[in-house]
């Protein structure tokens, strides 16, 4: 028996550029470490997931919108890189008194909201990653096409097991990596629902 030497399936990626795209999954990652240099930290992440309707891809023998994801630390202070693309995409500047008059910012509020996208490529370990550099409003008089995808929420503050044992087997093994997780792992009979995800969107994120 011999294994051969076969080359990765090359992956496709969304084109270098500006486009439309349209918000539709909010994941919490839960608490994960990240290293840099010497440092170790540990944060709450949550992942935002945008399809683009003008990209096109085949799956499963469908036509569908290619997808692209950024992932942020849940901390919405005025250095953190949520607070600063949230400002650029609703175009303003937030107020820090009305921020925490609302109770904070509510990224479920951002999903079904179309966006304009600055897709960049980056080269990291031999491979080419589609990365967002900028998102922003749409121009005036431009109209996103209509939404294909599900709108999906996973909360682990308030878990939907439904949502959870849908994802790939590589988002869950990211998800499980996180104590907010292991916690609720070990109590699933007794885990909560989350109410239904809007498909509309606010004029503000909190």
């Amino acid at each position: 028996m011999k294994a051969q030497a076969t080359q990765e399936a090359e992956r496709e990626l969304p084109p270098e550029g500006l486009t439309i795209g349209r918000c539709i999954k909010l994941i919490d990652l839960g608490t994960q470490e990240s290293k840099y240099r010497d440092s170790v930290k540990h944060n709450r992440q949550i992942l935002v997931m945008f399809e683009l309707p003008d990209h096109r891809m085949e799956l499963d023998g469908k036509d569908v919108p290619m997808a692209i994801s950024k992932k942020y630390t849940l901390s919405f202070n005025s250095k953190s890189n949520l607070r600063k693309d949230m400002e650029q995409w609703y175009g303003t500047k937030f107020d820090d008194k009305q921020i925490e008059a609302s109770g904070g910012f509510d990224p479920s509020k951002i999903l079904g909201r179309p966006a304009q996208l600055m897709i960049v490529h980056n080269d990291s370990g031999g491979k080419t990653y589609a990365n967002i550099s900028g998102l922003m409003p749409l121009m005036a008089g431009v109209e996103a096409p209509n939404q294909e995808n599900p709108s999906v929420l996973f909360d682990l503050d308030e878990i939907d097991w439904d949502v959870y044992d849908s994802f790939s087997e590589g988002m869950k093994s990211w998800i499980a990596k996180s104590p907010e997780f292991q916690e609720l792992e070990a109590t699933r009979s007794g885990s909560a629902q989350p109410e239904p995800v809007k498909e509309d969107y606010d004029d503000l994120p909190f």
